[in-house]
């Protein structure tokens, strides 16, 4: 079939686990906006979070974000914005300052990043990550204001993040709690999801959601994966994703991997052997100096399309060139050839 839009997630899908877009990625996408097919990203993330990644794959593109809370056209059109209710928000802050004060909240309202501390370690990590600045506030002002969040955001130790998305899903069954990564609880309206914001964006195109395909990895992605025509999990996800998903595609970092091991026969590179066996991604150079540590890590900063065929030999032509030997004797034939 012919898909009229093609739909992603960001984390897990679009970028890899070190938050890189891979550029045979970039290049499918953009022949994608090529053929005229709408193309839109779908993300738990803000606004702001998700432009930097629409200008390096160098596309024009829609925007849902906060899993489907604030839906955005590419012209910049927001046509949609759904906000936590009052009530809502006031008890969740509620519960979790007095249950969890030590959890680094964050309150999220249409395009700004509100936090109690920027100092936090946590946000400091997350503004590194996602290149937006929060702005520090007193929630119980923006509350009194009227400014009420697309959604609520905790960060910490994937324990903690577990035990809350239980404790919390219990406590408010109209509210939608559920962790984007084992570090980060999302919490919003349970009328919202992914799924919510996709309708909104096809309504506006005039397209059926039979005619949409789309890419996902988690747990917030099943609504997305469930209602479009067509959806792809990817290789990274839980088994439990898989299986909703009507196919399976490569993990997100399937690029490729090299391994660069010091010594033939070694542990190492047996085991590196085992797991490239099967995997025409796979490569193994043995015999590691400090040219073939530079000739791939150069290829990896430039960047581009690489076979990893070519990768290992490029590894291994770099590693002979610099190897080199000395001898006195040698020296002393060099001084009498230049007589």
């Amino acid at each position: 079939m012919d898909y009229k839009i093609v739909l992603s997630d960001i984390d897990g899908t679009v970028i890899t686990t070190d938050h890189r877009v891979l550029p045979r990625t970039a290049a499918a996408i953009r022949q994608i906006a090529e053929k005229g097919i709408p193309f839109a990203l779908v993300s738990a993330r803000m606004p702001e979070a998700i432009y930097p990644i629409i200008e390096e794959i160098g596309v024009r593109s829609a925007v849902i974000s906060y899993n489907g809370a604030l839906v955005i056209t590419p012209d910049g059109t927001e046509i949609h914005d759904e906000r936590m209710t009052r009530a809502h928000v006031e008890a969740v802050l509620h519960r979790i300052s007095g249950a969890y004060p030590q959890a680094p909240m964050s309150y999220y309202a249409g395009h700004t990043w509100y936090v109690r501390d920027r100092a936090d370690p946590e946000v400091r990590r997350e503004e590194e990550i996602t290149t937006v600045t929060s702005v520090e506030a007193d929630f119980d002002a923006l509350i009194a204001d009227d400014i009420l969040p697309n959604k609520l955001f905790v960060m910490g130790k994937p324990e903690l993040i577990a035990c809350m998305e239980r404790e919390l899903a219990a406590a408010f069954p109209d509210l939608s709690v559920m962790r984007s990564l084992p570090h980060l609880l999302e919490i919003i309206e349970r009328t919202v999801s992914k799924a919510t914001g996709i309708e909104r964006l096809l309504a506006h195109y005039g397209i059926d959601c039979t005619e949409a395909l789309a890419f996902g990895d988690n747990y917030n992605d099943i609504e997305m994966l469930r209602y479009v025509g067509h959806s792809v999990a990817m290789g990274n996800v839980p088994d439990e994703i898989k299986d909703i998903a009507d196919s399976v595609t490569e993990a997100n970092d399937a690029d490729g991997v090299i391994f660069l091991n010091d010594l033939f026969g070694g542990s190492p590179y047996n085991a590196a052997c085992r797991l490239a066996a099967n995997n025409e991604k796979y490569g193994i150079v043995t015999g590691v100096n400090l040219p073939m540590l530079i000739e791939m890590v150069s290829a990896q900063l430039i960047g581009g399309e690489y076979n990893i065929l070519a990768l290992v030999e490029q590894a291994a032509e770099a590693g002979k060139n610099g190897t080199q030997i000395f001898h006195a004797s040698i020296m002393e034939a060099d001084e009498d050839d230049d007589l």
